[in-house]
């Protein structure tokens, strides 16, 4: 979804900080357009936006990386995030 490049290559925390600010970016516009809907009534979840993305069911906070997978053949970073 973003391109991300670095001279020399990533570190781990590099890495971190650019998925963390892609996933920042995306609820940031998220809200900006469609504001904070709030959670279903007796659940925690996050209700469905109509917004760009369509994020439901979590908030930012809520999310962990679990897994993070590099395909160097393509130069591709795949992610894993889980709640």
């Amino acid at each position: 979804m973003f391109d991300y490049e670095n001279k020399g290559g990533f570190t781990r925390i590099d890495l971190f900080r650019c998925i963390y600010e892609g996933y920042k970016k995306i609820y940031d516009e998220e809200e900006q357009e469609v504001g904070d809907l709030g959670i279903y009534e007796n659940l925690y979840n996050r209700k469905e936006s109509d917004g760009k993305y369509g994020i439901w069911g979590h908030y930012l906070d809520d999310l962990f990386l679990e897994g993070v997978f590099y395909n160097l053949d393509l130069n591709l970073v795949t992610l894993f995030i889980g709640s």
